[in-house]
C-alpha cells in the first residue's frame, strides 16, 4: 500500500473562532431533525445566537405559530441566528411527526429530542415554548413567543409585543435583550414516562449512532466496517458497549478535565448509557417508523474549497501485516507570509491503512513543518 496524505488549510485574514466556550454555556450533542440531516449543536464556532422552540403535534396553539416562526426563521437567519424547533415526545413515532410537519410545512429544521436532551437542559413548561442562546451559548430568554394569545384561546389580530423577535434582535448585537422572562402560554409540557420496552435500535439508538459514527463508519472510510443500519449494529451492540464506556470510541486524544473544545468527540454520560443498556436488553430493533433516514455525507472537501492543499512530497509503503506504523514525515508549506489558519482537514490517499495523523508546526527551521501518521 502506498498511502500518501494531503491538508487542506483554510485561511481567514480577520477572524479565527475561540475553542473555547463561555464556562457557563449549554452546549449539547449533535442531534438529527426529522429530515435527517446532522445539526451539530456542540460546536458553534460561527458564533450563532440560537433560538429553541418546543412544539408538538397535540397542540393546536403551537400549530398556530408555525407561520409566525416561519418567517422569524427566514429573517434572521441572515443576520446569524438559527431558530431550531423541538420535538420531543417519544409517544410518537418520527414517521407521524414527520407527517405532522410536513402538513404544516415548518420551513425550518424541527430537531429530533426523543431522549429529551434538550428537553431536559431547558426545562420547558409549555408546547410551544422559546429558549434564547446567545453566542456563548447561555440563556437570555425563555418564555412566549409573542402576547397574541389570550386566555380565552383565540388569537389577538394585533399583537404589541414580539418577545421572541426582540430577543434576538438583542442577542445579535451582541446586548441582553430588555425582556430575559416571560410566562409562557399554551398546552402543558408533558414528559412522557420512558417506554416499557427500553431503548431501541429505531428510536434511541440510531439517532446517536448516525450523528455520531456513521462519519467514519460507512462505506469507503477509515473506519473497519459500516454502522448504517440495524443489522450491521446490533451484531456489535455488546462491543459498542464495551469501548464506548471506556472511552476508546469515538477517538478523541484529550483526556477529561480540560477546557472543553469545540467540536470534541466525548459521548455524552446519557449516550454511553443508552448503548449499555441497549446491548444488556438483548438490543432490540423497535419500530420501523421510528427510524431516522441515513444521512447524506459531502464527498471531497468537507470544509469546502481550501485556500492551500499541501501534500507529502513522496508516498510511504505500508506493509499488510505487522504492528501499527508510527511514521513521521517533513511537509514544507509554501508560504512567506503570516496567515491566521482557521481550519485544517486531513485526508489519506488510502483510508483503509491510514487511520488518523498528529500535526505539529515546526517553528525553529524555516520553512520546515511536521506531521505525524497513524497507520
Amino acid at each position: 500500500m502506498k498511502p500518501s496524505l494531503s491538508l487542506a488549510i483554510l485561511a481567514a485574514t480577520a477572524f479565527a473562532a475561540s475553542s473555547l466556550q463561555a464556562a457557563d454555556s449549554l452546549r449539547f450533542p449533535p442531534l438529527l431533525d426529522l429530515a435527517g440531516r446532522i445539526v451539530s449543536l456542540e460546536q458553534n464556532d460561527a458564533r450563532r445566537v440560537r433560538a429553541f422552540v418546543f412544539l408538538g403535534t397535540e397542540c393546536p396553539i403551537a400549530r398556530s405559530y408555525i407561520p409566525e416562526l416561519n418567517r422569524i426563521a427566514a429573517e434572521y437567519a441572515p443576520r446569524g441566528a438559527e431558530l431550531f424547533g423541538v420535538w420531543s415526545d417519544a409517544t410518537v413515532t418520527r414517521a407521524d411527526a414527520v407527517k405532522h410537519f410536513t402538513e404544516f410545512k415548518a420551513a425550518f429544521p424541527v430537531l429530533h429530542d426523543a431522549r429529551s436532551v434538550l428537553a431536559d437542559a431547558l426545562k420547558p413548561a409549555h408546547v410551544p415554548e422559546v429558549v434564547v442562546l446567545n453566542a456563548d451559548g447561555a440563556v437570555v430568554y425563555r418564555g412566549a413567543i409573542d402576547n397574541g394569545w389570550q386566555s380565552i384561546g383565540r388569537r389577538r389580530a394585533n399583537v404589541e409585543s414580539r418577545y421572541l423577535a426582540d430577543a434576538l434582535n438583542a442577542a445579535v448585537e451582541g446586548k441582553a435583550p430588555k425582556v430575559a422572562q416571560t410566562e409562557s402560554v399554551g398546552c402543558l409540557f408533558e414528559r412522557p414516562m420512558a417506554p416499557k420496552s427500553g431503548p431501541t435500535f429505531a428510536r434511541d439508538v440510531a439517532p446517536v449512532v448516525f450523528a455520531r459514527c456513521m462519519n467514519c463508519h460507512r462505506d469507503g472510510q477509515a473506519a473497519p466496517f459500516p454502522l448504517t443500519n440495524f443489522a450491521q449494529t446490533a451484531k456489535r451492540a455488546q462491543q459498542i458497549a464495551r469501548v464506548t464506556a471506556n472511552r476508546e470510541m469515538p477517538p478523541w486524544i484529550p483526556a477529561g478535565g480540560h477546557e472543553r473544545f469545540v467540536g470534541e468527540r466525548w459521548l455524552t454520560e446519557q449516550e454511553v448509557a443508552l448503548f449499555r443498556d441497549w446491548a444488556a436488553a438483548g438490543a432490540p430493533e423497535g419500530d420501523p417508523a421510528d427510524l431516522p433516514p441515513v444521512p447524506e455525507f459531502a464527498e471531497g472537501w468537507l470544509l469546502g474549497t481550501p485556500d492551500l492543499v499541501v501534500q507529502m512530497q513522496e508516498p510511504f509503503d505500508v506493509p499488510a501485516d505487522g504492528p501499527d506504523i508510527l511514521q513521521n514525515f517533513v511537509i514544507p508549506i509554501p508560504t512567506t507570509e503570516d496567515r491566521l489558519v482557521a481550519a485544517v482537514e486531513f485526508h489519506a490517499g488510502n483510508k483503509r491503512v491510514v487511520h488518523h495523523a498528529v500535526l505539529f508546526l515546526d517553528d525553529k527551521a524555516p520553512g520546515a513543518r511536521t506531521g505525524r501518521g497513524h497507520a
